[in-house]
């Protein structure tokens, strides 16, 4: 098992984040080859973003490495009614700190946080391609449960995206 490097903290947002979480999100995204945006959202949509998660205590992790935002996973609770025990993974980790344990130390706390939170179900979403992200999610007990075929268009070329999910241990059968 991976650990992150010595000096990473993997903490709880803060609202003193938001500016360097876009930064990170926008550096992210702009790879063009994990998210499903190409760029960061407004820095006022994801204000807003951040600080709902912040007031109903919905998961949401930062790496911070030496003063810097390295990585963030955030859970995203799906809604009311036949569908509040979902939550929505989302994560991504700054290039030249990729492979070095950042990922799972995240991941593995916000699974924790949703359990926490009385979630039964996260979900995910993940091109095929992007092997090492599906390794870790296979690793941590996430299953494959389908291919979304030409699911997103970038750059003038339709791509899959494969969904997977980790069921809380209560119900898995």
């Amino acid at each position: 098992m991976t650990t992150p490097p010595a000096g990473c903290q993997v903490r709880p947002i803060r609202e003193a984040d938001i500016d360097s979480f876009r930064e990170l999100l926008d550096a992210v995204a702009s790879e063009r080859k994990f998210l499903g945006s190409t760029r960061a959202p407004p820095l006022a949509s994801v204000r807003d973003f951040v600080l709902e998660h912040i007031a109903r205590h919905q998961p949401q992790q930062v790496a911070e490495l030496e003063g810097e935002l390295v990585g963030w996973a955030d859970i995203t609770c799906r809604g009311e009614g036949a569908t509040r025990h979902i939550g929505t993974l989302g994560m991504g980790v700054r290039r030249d700190r990729r492979g070095c344990g950042i990922g799972r130390a995240l991941l593995l706390s916000v699974i924790d946080a949703s359990w926490q939170q009385q979630l039964k179900r996260i979900e995910l979403e993940v091109f095929p391609d992007n092997t090492p992200a599906i390794s870790l999610y296979e690793q941590l007990g996430f299953e494959h449960e389908g291919r979304m075929r030409k699911a997103r268009l970038l750059d003038g070329h339709y791509r899959d995206v494969c969904g997977m999910a980790l069921l809380h241990p209560d119900i898995r059968s």
